[in-house]
């Protein structure tokens, strides 16, 4: 699903029934489970079915800056503004989405913070 231009711009292909879009890696803000796949979350807020699963798609994007916050939930590490401490345990995005971090995923979510 990831593709590597000569320019080393990361693109990330979308299948469609005529083929497939490509767009910028970097314009992917988040992943989000829909039961039979996941919906693509782009900044512009566009949203993109994809029948791929979080499980496919955390394989491919972890090693590029993404993370798995939630079992519903993968995020664009470069699109966090805010994480919220305490109680709420969540994230709130750049342009003010709320997403929730699962109490499992919070200790290696904040090590993501703390690596020198």
């Amino acid at each position: 699903m990831i593709a590597t231009t000569v320019k080393e711009k990361r693109k990330i292909a979308i299948p469609s029934n005529d083929g497939f879009k490509l767009t910028n890696l970097s314009d992917l803000v988040y992943c989000e489970s829909n039961g039979r796949g996941s919906s693509l979350v782009f900044r512009n807020g566009h949203s993109i079915p994809s029948a791929k699963g979080l499980y496919e798609l955390e394989a491919e994007l972890v090693p590029l800056g993404f993370f798995r916050i939630h079992k519903s939930f993968l995020v664009n590490l470069d699109y966090i503004a805010i994480v919220n401490s305490g109680d709420k345990n969540s994230i709130s995005l750049v342009d003010g989405t709320v997403l929730s971090i699962s109490a499992r995923k919070k200790k290696s979510f904040m090590d993501q913070f703390t690596k020198v």
